[in-house]
């Protein structure tokens, strides 16, 4: 059973209108793209790991997920369905043998096929392939059974060929066929702009939720207006009034990061942001030069303040 990425806090991931490529010929308008495993760096670098990437015809740019899992789920949501019988993808970072070498590439992946969105969020695949790839830095095809008409599709990584360096997982392209020609995605930089866009938004409807629940049994966090924050503390007594750790007292979110004052001293925050259904929480791992032991769950509660 996959894992399917919902916006817990209700956020659109509308990428925008797009202006064909060519008139006479198909190409795709993505509509959704996102890796629900997690992008590298996004809090620090939003969009230069972005899946949008393995759409751009250029080596030097990839999409890779969080460096701390083998796994990869990249979905995608299309405007039009498209007609396609094959992808072809070029795993790891093609750039040069060197840095290939360095990363994680896809070893077992599985392809997803939905011919709507009511199938892709019922789970009724109508087509559904698992491959192992080679480890060699070219393209390689994955062939369907026959043409398919698709809204909605899904490449998911298990396991990886092992990097010698680094422990993140890299695409650097995906493309997608029918009848041996290739399907264009439209408008590419236009998608990594709204892309970055999207993050930012995701923070701020984040904390738009308004409560909290922080790591389930220190208290609960509320956002104000200004962005400040609150607490009620659930066990100070019993922690004889003092906290294993600082909390932030301000949040702001500014260029698609996220910042926090902790100790008095405002810092850029490395943050995962779950997006797995059922899953409506973040992390956050240092604030700053703050850094946690472990990191800290805020979870959204229901109720707002």
């Amino acid at each position: 059973m996959k894992n399917i990425l919902v916006t817990v806090t209700g956020i659109a991931i509308l990428i925008g209108t797009l202006t064909p490529l060519r008139s006479n010929e198909p190409y795709i308008e993505i509509e959704d793209i996102y890796d629900t495993d997690g992008v590298l760096e996004e809090w620090q670098y939003p969009g230069k790991y972005s899946p949008v990437n393995i759409f751009d015809n250029d080596v030097n740019t990839v999409h890779a997920e969080r460096d701390n899992s083998y796994y990869m789920t990249i979905e995608m949501r299309f405007k039009q369905p498209v007609e396609c019988d094959a992808i072809q993808v070029l795993g790891g970072v093609a750039t040069n043998k060197d840095i290939y070498q360095k990363n994680n590439r896809p070893k077992d992946v599985i392809v997803y096929v939905y011919d709507t969105d009511e199938s892709f969020l019922k789970d009724k695949v109508i087509f559904k392939k698992k491959v192992q790839l080679k480890d060699v830095m070219e393209y390689q095809k994955i062939t369907f059974e026959k043409t398919y008409s698709i809204k909605r599709f899904t490449f998911q990584g298990l396991a990886v060929y092992q990097g010698s360096k680094y422990n993140d997982t890299c695409i650097t392209e995906l493309k997608f066929f029918n009848k041996g020609k290739d399907i264009p995605v439209n408008d590419v930089e236009k998608l990594k702009k709204d892309y970055v866009k999207w993050v930012g938004e995701r923070l701020k409807k984040f904390f738009a939720m308004g409560k909290f629940e922080v790591d389930d049994w220190l208290g609960e966090a509320y956002i104000q207006k200004n962005g400040g924050i609150r607490y009620k503390i659930y066990r100070i007594g019993e922690m004889n009034k003092v906290l294993p750790y600082a909390l932030p007292t301000k949040y702001e979110v500014k260029d698609s990061r996220l910042y926090m004052t902790i100790e008095g001293k405002r810092g850029l925050v490395n943050y995962f942001l779950c997006n797995f259904i059922d899953c409506n929480h973040m992390l956050i791992v240092s604030i700053g030069e703050y850094k946690y032991k472990e990191p800290v769950m805020w979870r959204i509660m229901k109720e707002t303040p």
